[in-house]
C-alpha cells in the first residue's frame, strides 16, 4: 500500500496539482497590505543583460529593438526575475544553473494553468450577459489596431504573453511586430470592407472577437496578427438561449485574467526594478 501511494505521488500531474495545492492556500492566506519599499526585494537588470537582452532580440529577429519595445522587453526580463525570485522563495530552486529557465516555466505554468474559479449559475451568466449585451449583439462596424508578424520573422507569441502581465495598450504599438504595408489602426470598418483588406477569415474571426483583450494567431491573406478590437457598432442583441456557450466561455476567461493580474500584481509589492547605468 505504502509503495502504491509512493509511486502515485511521484507522478507529474500529482505533482503540479499538490504544487498548485500549495500556491493557492499560500497566496489566498496573504492578507492585502500594502509592502513598504525597505521590504521590497531590489531586483537588478545590469548593463550587461540589457545590451544581452537588445544582442539576443536581433539575432533571432534580424532587425534592432525598437524605442517602444525596449521597456515591453524590459519589463519581460524583470517578470522572468521576478517569477525566478518568487520560485526559489517557494522552494522550488535546485542547485543545477539550467534549472533556470525551467522554473520560470514553472512559474509561469502555475500562474496561467492552475487558476481555480467556482462554476457559474445561469443567473451569474445572464447577469454577464446583460452587463456586456454589445458582445453578444449583430455587428454593423468595428474599430481595431493590429500587429501584423511575417511567417519567419515572428515574436507575436512574446508579445501576446507579455500582454497578460504588462499592459500592451493600442495606443503605444508603433514600431512593434513587423512593417506592414498597410495600417495598424482602421475605424468603423464593415465586415465586407475588412474581407476585401485581409481576407474572408480574418474578417469573420474579428466580428467574434470582444473587445478591450489582446488575441494572437489570427490569420489573413498577409500573414498572422496580433489584434485589439477598441470599438464596436451594433444593432439588435440575440437572445441568451443563442448565446449562452460563448457567454460561458467568456465569463470563464474573464475570471482567469482578472486572477492571473491580481495574483502577478500582489507578487509584484514585494520587488521594485533597478536598472543598472
Amino acid at each position: 500500500m505504502i509503495k502504491k501511494v509512493k509511486i502515485f505521488l511521484q507522478e507529474p500531474l500529482v505533482s503540479f496539482m499538490i504544487l498548485g495545492l500549495l500556491l493557492y492556500m499560500y497566496y489566498g492566506g496573504v492578507t492585502q497590505k500594502d509592502v513598504s519599499s525597505e521590504t521590497k526585494t531590489e531586483i537588478k537588470l545590469t548593463s550587461y543583460e540589457i545590451k544581452s537582452l537588445k544582442s539576443e532580440y536581433k539575432r533571432r529577429y534580424k532587425k534592432d529593438m525598437s524605442e517602444e519595445e525596449f521597456p515591453l522587453y524590459v519589463n519581460n526580463a524583470y517578470r522572468k526575475k521576478v517569477l525566478l525570485a518568487e520560485s526559489i522563495g517557494l522552494g522550488l530552486h535546485k542547485s543545477d544553473a539550467f534549472i533556470v529557465k525551467r522554473l520560470i516555466e514553472k512559474m509561469e505554468f502555475i500562474l496561467l494553468g492552475s487558476v481555480e474559479y467556482k462554476e457559474p449559475s445561469e443567473e451569474e451568466l445572464h447577469e454577464y450577459y446583460l452587463k456586456n449585451i454589445q458582445e453578444y449583439s449583430q455587428v454593423k462596424s468595428l474599430s481595431f489596431v493590429h500587429l501584423y508578424f511575417s511567417q519567419k520573422l515572428n515574436n507575436m507569441h512574446e508579445l501576446y504573453t507579455m500582454s497578460h502581465f504588462t499592459k500592451l495598450a493600442p495606443k503605444d504599438i508603433k514600431n512593434l511586430g513587423d512593417k506592414f504595408e498597410g495600417s495598424q489602426t482602421y475605424t468603423d470598418i464593415s465586415e465586407d470592407k475588412l474581407q476585401d483588406i485581409f481576407g474572408k477569415y480574418f474578417a469573420s474571426k474579428l466580428f467574434k472577437l470582444k473587445k478591450k483583450i489582446w488575441y494572437e494567431n489570427i490569420h489573413s491573406k498577409y500573414g498572422v496578427h496580433l489584434v485589439y478590437i477598441t470599438k464596436k457598432t451594433t444593432g439588435e442583441a440575440y437572445k441568451f438561449d443563442e448565446v449562452e456557450d460563448r457567454v460561458y466561455s467568456d465569463y470563464l476567461m474573464q475570471r482567469k485574467e482578472e486572477t492571473i493580474a491580481n495574483t502577478y500584481k500582489d507578487i509584484l509589492q514585494n520587488y521594485s526594478l533597478h536598472l543598472e547605468k
